[in-house]
């Protein structure tokens, strides 16, 4: 095979010509292929470049010689002994500059344990890189041990995508420790949940500082350096700040020419020294802080031109007047006060008088003088008028409920007061406890029923008949407050509350009917009535009253018909005095109706917290209130006081004259007139005169009693006959 030339090869591949098989292999002989190795003795041109390279001994050498090329790099680079490549150096600055942190923080919506975060909400860069989720997220969080508390967080990892880690639980929310955030994440928010309720949430950064302290740093760019950043102590950035701002703005001790402060404070202050110049505001020569408190008017500061509006003003409303001493003041106009005839001197009260009254109310004597009611308008008849004496009392005025004492130990589920003047009150226990005739402490008569029964309710009838109602038992009946109570083999039933009307019992059945047993006689029958939680029973004179847990107090009149809504107040206890006032508990205080009509009106009684159940009425007038504790309240009603007491004196005094002057009593009335329309006289009817003696100016003359009626006098009418003798119509 041979090496052939480049034109040879060429030749034999023309256009047209077939190159042999001798020439094939010599065109590909004439070309080394890749896998051969080239001997260096054939690249032309070696021995003078390896003539020109540096000895690899010296070479090596060279590369640990830590001077060489000192020279060229002491003025390039102070690495300060940093051993690191400059790629160490970049790397570490973009770590400052650029650390892991919240670009944007973003909204958590929560609905009960639900999260959810719109798309793009929050921006965050971890080691460098910017992290945005383009995608909204939902999430529901598990709930909390019952009565523990937890504190999770949320946060954004290197995916781009939002991750909820989960915290440890505690008793308290400070003792519930947030969980560490995890390495390639960043904290975004937390959720703080107690139970299966979520107490708290926010997305604010949690490194936020709210307070700044002398010894806090703040990083900032070092304008010496441009490859390092320098911290700066707060306490110092102050005393650098200090001098500045107090060249710029005004101190307590220096003065300062201000411009515009004039147009500045116009309309904020009232305050002048000369007119429309502030050439003194306030002059304090002690340097401790002040505060002024100055006059307001709407958040503006009264000047002499308000106050001289204001005397203005108040010169068009009232005339200022010199008053007389003692004397009440009264309008003259609508600007002028004067003094009226009224006169007050603190004892007694005088209407025109020219001397001191000396009288409760004393009347001038420049002329007669009258008092009455006006006139009425010719559509409405006269207005009565009414002088009364005193009168005295047998009650006592302004009573309250006070506790008895001791108190009485037990809850007072049931309480009735007999005809005979005892008390009764049943317990849950079935005990019975009496105060006779209603003075002295309450005795336990020992266990009147059954064991197993719960007694609730008790009443009295007329005849001193006792009922006891039992909780989800039977009724049972003593008489005449002697002997064993005897059931009455009722239903088994919620019986709440018991009350008599006459000889009828009434009793309540809670969550069911109302029942009546006529006549104290036979079984109880329902009555038919709105299933209601029917309570406490009580009677007046004509209606029973029965009340309702939640929902009033309903009232059936003279035991006839349904049982309406009588009052909206809730009460647990109900009774009625012998007078018909109705008195009830709500709240801590007992309320009063009087008469069975209009508002219930507090008594201004404190009570109890525990609640009114059992309350009765005894029969000298005094009221019983039995609570949930162990108290029992009574309000003494009961004070008719000292016998025999006069009613004050009404006295009239004709005013006495001189000598044989006259001094009268004189009783005056209209005269009646033949048509409707016309106007009475006032006529004098009799007078009684200085001597004593009662005169009558026209009494009425006739013959005898036929003819007195015949002319129209009415029973009980005195008239005399011609001769002169008085007589009296009957």
């Amino acid at each position: 095979m041979a090496i052939q030339t480049l034109e040879t090869i060429k030749n034999w591949f023309r256009t047209g010509r077939k190159p042999k098989q001798t020439q094939f292999w010599d065109t590909w002989d004439s070309f080394r292929h890749k896998s051969e190795e080239i001997p260096v003795a054939e690249i032309n041109g070696i021995d003078e470049l390896l003539q020109n390279k540096t000895d690899s001994e010296i070479f090596e050498n060279h590369l640990t010689d830590p001077n060489a090329h000192a020279e060229c790099f002491v003025e390039k680079l102070d690495k300060g002994g940093f051993t690191g490549t400059a790629k160490n150096i970049d790397d570490r600055l973009s770590a400052i500059e650029n650390p892991d942190r919240v670009l944007k923080f973003g909204t958590i919506t929560l609905t009960g344990l639900n999260i959810t975060i719109p798309a793009n909400a929050f921006v965050w860069v971890l080691n460098k890189i910017s992290y945005l989720s383009s995608d909204a997220y939902s999430e529901t969080i598990s709930a909390a041990t019952t009565g523990m508390y937890r504190n999770d967080i949320v946060v954004g990892n290197n995916l781009g995508t939002y991750q909820i880690i989960q915290g440890l639980e505690g008793t308290t929310g400070t003792a519930a420790a947030e969980p560490s955030v995890p390495i390639g994440t960043i904290k975004l928010g937390f959720i703080s949940v107690f139970g299966a309720i979520i107490t708290d949430s926010g997305s604010a950064p949690s490194i936020e500082k709210v307070t700044i302290v002398d010894n806090d740093r703040l990083f900032i760019e070092d304008s010496e350096s441009s490859f390092s950043k320098k911290a700066i102590k707060f306490l110092n950035i102050k005393t650098t700040l200090t001098p500045f701002f107090e060249a710029l703005f005004l101190t307590q001790t220096t003065n300062q020419n201000i411009s515009g402060i004039k147009t500045f404070l116009s309309g904020k202050f009232g305050l002048r020294n000369v007119a429309n110049t502030f050439t003194s505001f306030f002059t304090n020569a002690n340097t401790a802080s002040r505060t002024y408190t100055l006059q307001n008017r709407d958040g503006t500061l009264l000047d002499n031109t308000d106050l001289s509006t204001i005397n203005t003003a108040l010169g068009t409303k009232q005339a200022v007047f010199s008053g007389v001493a003692n004397y009440i003041t009264k309008s003259i106009n609508s600007t002028t006060l004067g003094v009226s005839r009224l006169l007050d001197n603190g004892t007694s009260f005088g209407i025109g008088t020219a001397k001191s009254p000396t009288k409760d109310i004393t009347l001038g004597n420049q002329i007669n003088r009258e008092i009455g009611i006006e006139e009425s308008s010719n559509t409405a008849i006269g207005k009565d008028l009414t002088i009364s004496a005193g009168r005295t009392i047998n009650y006592t005025e302004n009573a309250f409920f006070n506790a008895l004492t001791p108190p009485f130990g037990f809850s007072s589920y049931g309480m009735c007061s007999t005809p005979s003047g005892n008390i009764y009150i049943v317990t849950l226990s079935n005990k019975l406890y009496k105060q006779t005739y209603g003075s002295g402490p309450f005795v336990d008569l020992g266990t009147v029923l059954p064991q197993g029964t719960g007694a609730l309710c008790i009443c009295s009838t007329s005849t001193n008949d006792l009922y006891i109602g039992v909780l989800n038992g039977d009724i049972y009946k003593q008489t005449n407050e002697t002997g064993p109570f005897v059931a009455l083999g009722q239903t088994s039933r919620q019986w709440y509350g018991l009350c008599a009307l006459g000889t009828s019992i009434y009793a309540s059945v809670q969550n069911g009917d109302i029942y009546k047993q006529t006549g104290g006689t036979g079984n109880f029958i329902a009555l038919g009535q709105t299933n209601r939680i029917w309570t406490r029973m009580a009677a007046s004179s004509t209606s029973v009253y029965v009340c309702v847990s939640g929902g009033g107090i309903y009232k059936q009149t003279n035991g006839n018909g349904a049982f309406t809504q009588h009052s909206a107040n809730n009460s647990t206890g109900i009774t009625i005095s012998k007078s018909n006032d109705i008195f009830i508990n709500i709240g801590t205080d007992i309320f009063k109706q009087t008469n069975e009509t209009g508002p219930f009106v507090a008594t201004g009684s404190t009570v109890t917290s525990n609640g009114i159940w059992g309350m009765a009425t005894h029969s000298n007038g005094n009221i019983y209130a039995g609570d949930f504790g162990s108290t029992i309240f009574m309000m003494q009603n009961n004070g008719s006081g000292a016998p025999n007491l006069d009613g004050g004196t009404f006295k009239h005094k004709a005013g006495t004259g001189k000598g044989t002057g006259r001094s009268r009593h004189e009783f005056y009335t209209g005269q009646k007139t033949a048509f409707g329309t016309d106007m009475q006289v006032d006529t004098l009817r009799c007078y009684i005169d200085e001597n004593g003696y009662m005169i009558w100016v026209n009494m009425p003359t006739y013959s005898d009693n036929t003819a007195a009626i015949s002319g129209g006098l009415p029973t009980g009418c005195e008239y005399k006959t011609v001769t002169g003798d008085r007589k009296i119509v009957y």
